[in-house]
């Protein structure tokens, strides 16, 4: 009983601080107050619950980008006003920045950094994903060669997913060639000589009467997506057989 009535204060508690904060913004916002001011209100009263977003006003932008990676809004520059409740993950320290799925690079900011214990294990400055993206998108745009850029990308979905979809998301026109086609065959012709990092599942005639026990072998829990080929019919360049693989994973990226 005692249990139930602490959470009920502690859910009561955070309902009327985002009512109070969800009314201080309607309030600055109606006196003209800088968007900048704003959302450095915002993330200072409510810091653990915010994400990084490439969504902001004009005027935030215009402050975000800096070669020094932080502004007058320090690591909250370019934050979404929206709350967000934190993703709960169970692997700490080193453990996430070998995972891609959880690795934001540099962009962890100060409260993550001790929460997840990575302090120490980054450089000290603190670079968001608006900059990161940047960085990426000018090296990417100084490569000629369509499957060095291929190549690029793959690297950076293999250690960082989060800043490899904002740049797809931000960029689809430049970056959907380069993922697929007219690129993706060349890439499935090569797939088996730049081999790097396990991706998909492989079923093959060998694996008769184990396929529906092979499934439990998937990492993670939750899927919504599954794509399938036979690698028969490769954008017409016939049987390529594994190295089919890059048509699955091109076609999940976009």
């Amino acid at each position: 009983g005692k249990l139930t009535r602490r959470a009920g204060v502690r859910n009561n508690y955070r309902s009327t601080m985002l009512t109070m904060l969800s009314n201080f913004l309607a309030s600055a916002s109606s006196r003209g107050a800088p968007a900048r001011a704003r959302a450095s209100s915002l993330a200072t009263i409510g810091s653990r619950g915010f994400s990084t977003s490439s969504a902001t006003s004009s005027s935030v932008d215009e402050d975000v980008h800096s070669e020094e990676g932080l502004t007058h809004d320090g690591e909250w520059a370019g934050c979404t006003r929206r709350f967000l409740p934190p993703i709960k993950i169970a692997v700490r320290g080193a453990d996430i920045l070998t995972n891609p799925l959880f690795n934001k690079g540099t962009a962890f900011k100060s409260g993550e950094r001790d929460r997840l214990r990575v302090r120490g294990l980054l450089p000290p400055r603190i670079v968001n994903l608006e900059l990161q993206k940047e960085r990426f998108m000018k090296t990417l745009r100084e490569e000629e060669s369509m499957i060095r850029k291929n190549i690029m990308l793959e690297d950076l979905h293999d250690r960082n997913e989060t800043l490899y979809h904002r740049v797809i998301i931000d960029h689809i026109e430049e970056i959907a060639p380069l993922i697929y086609t007219p690129t993706v065959g060349q890439a499935c012709k090569e797939f088996g000589s730049r081999y790097r990092r396990p991706r998909g599942m492989y079923f093959t005639e060998e694996d008769r009467g184990q396929m529906a026990a092979m499934i439990y072998n998937w990492p993670l829990p939750d899927v919504h997506v599954v794509v399938v080929t036979d690698g028969s019919r490769i954008l017409g360049l016939g049987d390529l057989g594994a190295q089919g693989m890059g048509i699955p994973i091109g076609k999940l990226s976009l």
